[in-house]
């Protein structure tokens, strides 16, 4: 079989072969694309994407392999008319699967190529259509070949307007305009909200003493996606509307969820010296974000009980990254400087001191060092993987500078046969001698180990939540949303939960105000407020009383009228 007759064969079936691939990858992405929203291999990601951009090439190259076919033809053949339906249902795939229409938030920017892309598409089988009508064509398969021309020209279309109203400005427009108030009336309404907000979490701390009716309604609120990262532009009342679906989130419907858009991934060998690369790859998935979401969740409930009392306190708790955990447990004045360095100095530190106390010490904790370490792990990953999440400006060359720390300890070691505990060992023999990040983590290191088991452990936990939590609140909407296309972060998990929680979100952050009157002036005032709406609802009340006792005598005088005489009718002015 020569060259030339391998082109002939390639030149009769290739498009027969294009519509089958085309078809193929559809049926592939109307099975497997959702499994993207999910912590996947990478492998399979890889395929999905190749999918999704490969989906859109074959289907353009079909057709304009049918485009070229029917110029070539001479004359009608009976033999074609078939290609009459290929032409819409190329264009059908051309307009891509419901469940893909985006792979990334970047795609969505790309909403003019797409439209462009599918007029000159929609140009190519409408000749396509007509050169390869013949008047001796089946009337039912023109019938047909119409229907499915407009579906596919339809659903062409619908994909670019779709990006276009899934993109960045379109989201930013369709929210409703910001109504204007003067600083000081801000000021008092969020005063206003916190002080109802700790009221309502210091009376309902039992969500089951709560109407099952209530709780489903306000879990049915979670579902409002539109204003995940634009909260600034809505009233503090629907702050407090969250907050109080937070209180009422049953929590195994709550980690189903979870399941389905976290990554929660730790750098399980960080001590292996194998290589910068091999730190990334050989990460594994960790399974306790069950657990660690019930202390995140802790932890914003005593911050709203026993923290939160004004603004000044309500814009404090989501600044600090350790300081009121070391403030409860009296370690302020020996570990401060730990949590007063760079955020991300401060995150290496801690995960390495961290590290240290887990294989030093046999605890008499093991989940709650467990649940340290995993949070330790993903700060760590998303130092290294993913920076800008983390904090924006973060270093990741600080991760290499800690990594060639450790070569330089372990210089001359054969790590061939030492496992994970046995390499930290040697290490914190190592150590005492050199200097840098590696050895300020030993120190720290030991002034928590100085603190009992139980204690150390409790200060490690609450320090990575606050981390955590501080991380959460200064990661862009836009990173969020973008980390959606490989399966979403565990960090945005938090976020969400601390803004369904009532706390401070990045954008109100940013936009905070200078406070101009006093905390004693702003409580007045909502003291004066709160009466003034009580006042109200008490004259609502007692005209609701007023009316419905009127009614009664009304009624009774009735009764007594048509007793004595039921011909008499008794109007009462």
């Amino acid at each position: 079989m020569g060259l030339s007759s391998v082109v002939q064969w390639w030149e009769e079936w290739q498009l027969h072969i294009l519509v089958l691939s085309s078809l193929g990858i559809q049926c592939y992405l109307a099975f497997f694309a959702g499994s993207r929203k999910s912590h996947i291999r990478p492998l399979y990601r890889f395929i999905i994407w190749l999918a999704y951009l490969g989906g859109h090439a074959v289907a353009i190259y079909a057709l304009a392999t049918l485009f070229n076919r029917q110029k070539k033809l001479q004359y009608k053949d009976r033999s074609h008319d078939l290609e009459v339906i290929w032409a819409p249902v190329l264009l059908i795939h051309l307009g891509g699967q419901i469940n893909i229409s985006a792979y990334n938030i970047e795609d969505n920017e790309l909403w003019r190529r797409h439209i462009l892309t599918a007029a000159s598409q929609v140009t190519v089988a409408v000749y396509v259509f007509c050169k390869s009508w013949s008047h001796s064509s089946d009337k039912r398969l023109l019938d047909a070949a119409i229907l499915l021309f407009i579906l596919g020209v339809s659903k062409c279309f619908h994909k670019p307007m779709a990006l276009k109203w899934a993109s960045f400005n379109s989201l930013v427009s369709s929210f409703p305009p910001v109504p204007k108030t003067e600083t000081t009336l801000r000021e008092v309404e969020l005063e206003e909200y916190v002080q109802a907000a700790r009221h309502f979490v210091l009376c309902h701390e039992d969500p089951t003493q709560l109407d099952k009716d209530e709780q489903l309604t306000h879990l049915e609120l979670l579902s409002e996606t539109d204003k995940l990262f634009v909260d600034s532009a809505y009233a503090y009342k629907d702050h407090l509307t969250k907050l109080k679906s937070f209180w009422l989130l049953d929590k195994e419907a709550n980690f189903k969820a979870l399941k389905r858009h976290t990554k929660l991934i730790g750098i399980a060998k960080f001590f292996q010296c194998k290589g910068l690369f091999d730190q990334y790859v050989s990460s594994k998935p960790c399974y306790s974000c069950k657990g660690i979401t019930n202390l995140v969740r802790d932890h914003v409930r005593d911050g709203w009980a026993n923290y939160i009392s004004d603004v000044e306190s309500y814009w404090n708790f989501t600044d600090m990254r350790g300081q009121w955990t070391l403030k409860c447990n009296g370690c302020e004045e020996t570990l401060r400087g730990s949590i007063e360095k760079p955020f991300d100095e401060s995150i290496l530190l801690w995960h390495v001191a961290t590290d240290f106390c887990f294989h030093r010490k046999v605890t008499t904790s093991p989940n709650i060092s467990s649940r340290c370490r995993d949070i330790s792990n993903y700060m760590i990953h998303l130092l290294f993987a993913n920076p800008e999440m983390l904090m924006p400006g973060t270093r990741r060359s600080l991760f290499t500078s800690a990594y060639n720390e450790l070569e330089d300890i372990l210089q001359g070691k054969d790590l061939s046969l030492l496992d994970e505990k046995e390499l930290t060992k040697l290490i914190m023999d190592k150590v005492e001698s050199k200097e840098g990040i590696i050895r300020e983590s030993w120190v720290l290191a030991q002034e928590l180990m100085q603190l009992g088991d139980e204690k150390m452990w409790e200060v490690i936990k609450g320090v990575w939540i606050e981390m955590l939590c501080f991380s959460a609140g200064r990661c862009r909407g836009y990173l969020h949303i973008k980390s959606l296309g490989s399966g979403g972060e565990y960090l945005t998990f938090v976020s969400l939960l601390m803004s369904h929680a009532g706390l401070e979100t990045f954008v109100a952050r940013h936009q905070r105000v200078e406070l101009q009157l006093p905390k004693e002036a702003r409580l007045h005032i909502v003291r004066i407020r709160a009466m003034k709406e009580e006042i109200i609802e008490a004259v609502k009340k007692r005209k609701e009383r007023v009316d419905t006792a009127k009614e009664r005598i009304e009624e009774s005088a009735r009764k007594e009228a048509a007793v004595a005489s039921p011909e008499v009718e008794v109007v009462i002015i």
